[in-house]
């Protein structure tokens, strides 16, 4: 690890001119929003959520991740089998593994600490749309490091299955069974299930 910090140190001190170009150009184009903001509002900063906010010492990560009312490993389960890729990505690299789990628990964090933390009507945690590659990543690594051709065929096989079980979710959400917004233990296993019982 001190091997790899130092070859990063030696990295950055060697191209710093194009790395100081680089970071600049960012800053440049990350500003123009707020100079957008200024111009029409006297300020840099634009909130328009008044009241609404973040509660980070009320955090519901696991609700997030595996409640009945939007949680993501619930809903998109393929996801679930995915996590399988983090053994084969940590023999590869600790480093990797640890830069991708603390950046998949930070954003976690912050997403399960907004104060509508399923926010809104949507089917599934919708706030994940923009990091499912993680998961895709984690997935690629899962196949890489399956060898054997009969555990290959069973990995493909549930990923098949999940992916026809996640359909039938999103029909049912079309159709009204898995509600946008209020669902619960009891209505979720009737929808899934049994939905022409439904009442």
């Amino acid at each position: 690890m001190i091997n790899l910090i130092k070859s990063f140190i030696h990295l950055i001190s060697k191209d710093l001119v194009p790395l100081s170009l680089a970071g600049l150009s960012f800053l440049f184009f990350i500003s123009i929003q707020g100079i957008i903001y200024y111009i029409q509002t006297g300020s840099v900063i634009a909130y328009s959520y008044g009241e609404e906010g973040f509660n980070f010492l009320d955090s519901h990560m696991l609700d997030i991740l595996f409640s009945y009312k939007k949680g993501l490993f619930l809903y998109t389960p393929i996801c679930l089998l995915c996590l399988i890729g983090i053994y084969p990505l940590f023999k590869k690299s600790s480093f990797e593994f640890i830069s991708l789990l603390t950046f998949f628990l930070i954003i976690t964090y912050v997403f399960a600490s907004w104060w509508s933390w399923w926010y809104g009507g949507s089917f599934s945690s919708r706030v994940y749309v923009e990091f499912l590659l993680i998961f895709a990543l984690l997935l690629a690594f899962a196949l890489e490091h399956i060898k054997l051709k009969k555990w290959r065929m069973v990995f493909i096989a549930g990923l098949f299955l999940l992916i026809l079980f996640n359909q039938k979710q999103t029909y049912l959400y079309r159709i009204g069974h898995i509600h946008y917004v209020d669902m619960d233990k009891e209505w979720y296993w009737k929808s899934v299930i049994d939905p022409l019982k439904l009442k």
